[in-house]
């Protein structure tokens, strides 16, 4: 039986948007927790938003959508 593995690039996706999502909401639970929740919502802001970011120039910006190439002689 053969297994799937994830790439590198798949691997680091999957723990980017763990870290970006969990990190960010445990950051602001934790800063919360003590008195500060001003500064969670900049974590959760930073962590979110950066994430959001490296996803887009890594993954979603290289990608070409184009429309099928039709030939005018057929």
């Amino acid at each position: 039986m053969a297994t799937a593995r994830l790439s590198r690039r798949q691997l680091a996706l999957v723990l980017l948007l763990f870290s970006g999502v969990v990190g960010s909401g445990i950051g602001v639970w934790a800063l919360t927790r003590v008195g500060y929740p001003r500064l969670g919502s900049l974590i959760f802001l930073l962590g979110y938003g950066g994430m959001t970011l490296l996803v887009y120039l890594y993954w979603i910006r290289p990608l070409e959508f184009s429309a099928p190439q039709w030939d005018d002689d057929e």
